[in-house]
């Protein structure tokens, strides 16, 4: 009988996005694959492409009381409970703190992955709660995964973990057969030069600061193209608005996209892909994906950030919050010429096959399994 392995994220979106290809080769070394996540369009395209799904109804990523709190550990505990795995990997924030309790009252091993501390690393009220809470489920998990050393070490420094079981992996991986680069910067850098930002439009992504250095720089290189690809947020104290978006639009500085599934396709159409976040990262997908395809890199010096790019290597690092430095580096991309281009694209490149190959990251899950 087929040992059942559990994947659970928080919802059926990030399971379709980044963790197909662990399951992938879960199934290819024997495993039974069950997927776990609450429920959205991307769980019929998970079940139409062969994936087995399971539901959890009661998880809200903003739901904050504390009967939604026991609730969603009850409905934890009992629905793994149903599907029996002998194995669990946990992603993102709920899953990890709730699911690992309920396998730990179930006896059933599993490991977390912290792919990033976000946005509720800032919260002076709710971090202080969740690092407690963290602390317990590090505690009750057989290992913790992180996918970058800021983030390993912080949790070692605090005692949140003992060092022993802190994991280091290079962010969810990517395919680099699949990913290939594509074009060798043919194109004159006058003519519709383009630098592309896929995130989430918050503001600690850097988006105000890319969108100013994107004005003045067009003053000098009016042919340049700025691009943004994300979903906008409904607060203006988060992110980026409709209503914000809209008026950027009418000064016609920068192109807007919305979000899109499929970024390789944009990023392939690119020139350098930009993310000047000071937001706490994992490793960003969308970074990973550039450097697979061969892509110079405009990024911060911040946690996650920086492990995708040497300066002057494969691209240009920026100080957080430094319009200033996004400018020179917008600037110092559009003088370069075709030649140093094509050296921070070969690099890149170098640095997707050494660092982020999923084959290399998926030994790690894997091992995780086998382990004592």
């Amino acid at each position: 009988m087929k040992k059942k392995i559990l994947i659970v994220a928080n919802v059926q979106v990030h399971l379709f996005l980044f963790r197909r290809n662990l399951a992938d080769e879960l199934i290819a070394n024997g495993y039974e694959v069950v997927f776990l996540a609450a429920e959205d369009e991307y769980g019929t395209k998970l079940a139409d492409m062969g994936y087995s799904t399971q539901v959890i109804k009661s998880l809200n990523r903003n739901g904050k009381s504390i009967f939604e709190q026991f609730l969603l550990l009850f409905e934890f505990y009992f629905t793994i409970k149903k599907i029996k795995p002998s194995f669990i990997f946990f992603y993102t924030i709920k899953p990890n703190l709730y699911g690992s309790i309920a396998a730990k009252l179930l006896k059933i091993p599993s490991v977390m992955t912290i792919n990033g501390l976000g946005q509720m690393f800032e919260s002076k009220k709710l971090f202080p709660i969740l690092k407690q809470i963290y602390k317990i489920a590090c505690r009750f998990s057989k290992a913790t995964i992180f996918q970058n050393v800021d983030d390993l070490n912080y949790f070692v420094a605090n005692n949140l973990i003992e060092k022993s079981k802190a994991i280091l992996v290079n962010g969810s991986g990517i395919d680099v057969e699949a990913y290939q680069p594509q074009n060798n910067f043919q194109k004159n850098s006058a003519e519709n030069f383009s630098f592309i930002l896929i995130a989430r439009l918050l503001w600690q992504k850097g988006i105000q600061e890319f969108v100013d250095a994107a004005a003045i720089t067009k003053q000098k290189f009016p042919q340049a193209k700025f691009i943004l690809i994300g979903s906008m947020e409904e607060n203006e104290q988060s992110g980026v608005t409709k209503s914000i978006m809209d008026n950027w639009l009418k000064k016609d500085v920068i192109e807007y996209l919305g979000w899109q599934n499929d970024t390789k396709k944009i990023i392939e159409s690119s020139d350098v892909v930009v993310l000047p976040s000071y937001y706490r990262e994992g490793i960003p997908r969308t970074l990973i994906e550039a450097t697979a395809l061969g892509k110079p890199i405009i990024t911060a010096n911040s946690v996650g950030c920086k492990e995708t790019i040497v300066d002057n290597f494969n691209g240009f690092l920026v100080a957080p919050k430094s319009t200033k430095e996004l400018i020179v580096a917008f600037e110092k991309m559009l003088s370069a010429d075709r030649s140093l281009l094509q050296n921070f694209s070969e690099n890149s490149r170098k640095i997707a096959i050494e660092k982020f190959d999923v084959k290399k990251v998926n030994a790690v899950y894997l091992n995780q399994i086998t382990a004592r």
